[in-house]
């Protein structure tokens, strides 16, 4: 049932974007044990829910609502125009009319309509009791009567443990470059929603702003855009001072602006923020950006430092130490970033601490490691090196969230790829090889298998193994000070579990379907960490293939990270 001039005047009008979910919502079956859990949370919009949806209707508001504000869920979708009859006389009244591109009517301004065709049925209803919730702040075994941690939630399921912010975090695929993970924070008063690339790469807190051009095409901006002349409380700080490019290709110009940017009940004002009027982006995304790394001024034309959001969030208060750990798990499972504390039921075995590279500096200020040596063993064959060992001569590795892939420095081959004698579709492991003069990174694909603690106080990076089966979570905070993290680790854990030297099997590629069994094997300092039983989304051609990344401490000269993908 349809308003036929009311939809007339929505499909001829200059939209950036028009889409239709159409009967999608009739893939989202509702169960009553499933309305029983949205009771639990007894708001009035929970109670309504369980007593007149009942297990008939689908949920058509919540999935029209949830492709709106969260695209991520929409698997598959079509384009085509759209056109509606509202002649009077016509015994076509209110029909709707489809066309392709070659046959749409050349009189009228149609615009082309995206039509959703599927969707991920589990991870709407997953999103549905959270959403209902809200954003609150979880309390339990904090030292202080104030926010020790603060937690951008995959998916948002709520937990409990410590003083945290709950808000939404989540994962894309984006075309064929990878997948990509996204926090929806609040900007400006009153505050607009904005979803941003979580990116421990770069060091800026970027908007993009609704009059941008890129906005302005069919495409879009898909994250959200921020309108300055609503909100009271901008300021411009430097007009035309932010030019940024990244490693992407993609660029952002604009102005460097204060506002209050929120993360549930947090606030924070003293952040230099960025709002990029021109937007390049071979994704086509064309989200914001939250910066993660040091105050190293990237992109600006001042050569003061200015606070970062992370330095902002301990100005405020909210949190004792520069510090986050990144837990982003299996694909289209729950994950998580805690700031200023772990989550130490998201790792297992010990925690490796490595010291970043200083190029020179007398403290860090860059997410970056020494890389040693990488190599891929195909099933049943023998090894083969993609990046010959540098010896005493140390090469550099970024870690960088926001990058979907493994870039190094030299590939042999096509040792990437693998398939059979039959043609079957190819396994393809995200390694590429990173162009002269440019800088290696270690993206999602091999993060994903692992836990990282990212010390900015301290210049280090910590790993342990990923636990891929955890199902909840016991948030710690961390102090400031050389050794928080040990104390952190060691308050949970018998024994020394930091800085030990250790191997760590990491699972990289898109995987959803992760289950894992754990071995550990001492050997003086040393401990054995293995997954197995890994699935990939697409068919293993050539069986298994095992990728390995070795990383060592300045100071240790001993510790290295495994990586396995299937």
């Amino acid at each position: 049932m349809i308003d036929p001039e009311g939809t007339k005047i929505a499909l001829t009008a200059p939209f950036p974007n028009i889409t239709i979910a159409g009967n999608v919502a009739n893939q989202v079956s509702v169960t009553q044990e499933y309305l029983d859990d949205i009771y639990k949370v007894k708001n009035p919009y929970s109670s309504l829910m369980h007593k007149y949806y009942g297990t008939i209707f689908p949920l058509w508001d919540e999935t029209a609502a949830a492709i709106m504000l969260d695209p991520t869920i929409v698997k598959n979708t079509t384009s085509f125009y759209l056109d509606v009859d509202t002649a009077p006389s016509s015994p076509n009244y209110g029909n709707i009319h489809a066309y392709q591109e070659a046959l749409k009517p050349t009189a009228q301004n149609l615009q082309k309509v995206n039509m959703v065709v599927s969707i991920d049925g589990n991870r709407l209803k997953k999103s549905v009791q959270p959403s209902s919730e809200g954003v609150k702040i979880l309390t339990g075994h904090s030292e202080r009567d104030r926010p020790t941690a603060l937690l951008l939630q995959v998916q948002a399921t709520q937990h409990t443990g410590t003083s945290a912010i709950e808000i939404a975090l989540t994962d894309r695929m984006i075309d064929d470059i990878g997948w990509a993970y996204y926090a929806n924070i609040s900007v400006g008063n009153p505050s607009q929603v904005q979803a941003v690339l979580i990116d421990s790469g770069s060091n800026e807190l970027l908007f993009t702003a609704a009059n941008a051009t890129a906005c302005k095409t069919r495409n879009g901006c898909a994250g959200g855009t921020f309108d300055v002349t609503k909100s009271s409380t901008f300021d411009v700080v430097t007009r035309g001072g932010l030019s940024i490019g990244y490693e992407d290709s993609s660029k952002k110009k604009g102005d460097y602006f204060t506002d209050e940017v929120q993360i549930g009940e947090i606030s924070v004002t003293n952040a230099r923020l960025g709002i990029a009027y021109e937007v390049s982006d071979p994704t086509g995304m064309n989200t914001g950006i939250m910066g993660l790394g040091y105050a190293n001024n990237e992109g600006s034309n001042k050569s003061e430092p200015y606070p970062t959001f992370l330095d902002a969030l301990v100005q405020s208060g909210a949190i004792e130490s520069r510090l986050y750990g990144i837990h982003l798990n299996q694909i289209n499972s729950s994950g998580s970033i805690i700031f200023g504390g772990i989550d130490i039921a998201k790792f297992q075995g010990p925690m490796t601490t490595l010291d970043c590279l200083l190029d020179g500096r007398k403290t860090a200020t860059e997410h970056k490691l020494k890389l040693d040596k990488i190599t891929v063993n195909p099933h049943d064959e023998n090894s083969e090196e993609l990046l010959l060992s540098f010896g005493q001569v140390p090469h550099a590795v970024f870690l960088d969230s926001g990058n979907a892939y493994l870039f190094a420095p030299k590939v042999a081959g096509n040792s990437g790829v693998a398939a059979d004698h039959n043609g079957n579709p190819l396994c393809t492991l995200m390694v590429e090889p990173s162009g002269p003069g440019e800088i290696s990174s270690i993206g999602d694909a091999v993060m994903r298998a692992g836990y990282w603690v990212f010390d900015l106080d301290n210049g280090q990076i910590s790993v342990a193994q990923a636990n891929i089966e955890a199902s909840s979570s016991d948030i710690v905070k961390v102090l400031k000070g050389v050794d928080g993290l040990s104390r952190a680790v060691q308050r949970h854990f018998v024994g020394d579990q930091v800085s030990a030297s250790g191997d760590y099997l990491l699972a990289i590629g898109p995987s959803p379907s992760f289950t894992s069994s754990l071995e550990r094997r001492f050997d003086g300092a040393a401990a054995t960490v293995k997954i197995s039983k890994v699935s990939a989304p697409w068919p293993l051609i050539g069986g298994l293939v095992l990728f390995t990344i070795e990383m060592q401490s300045l100071k240790e000269q001993v510790n290295r990270v495994v990586a396995q993908a299937r």
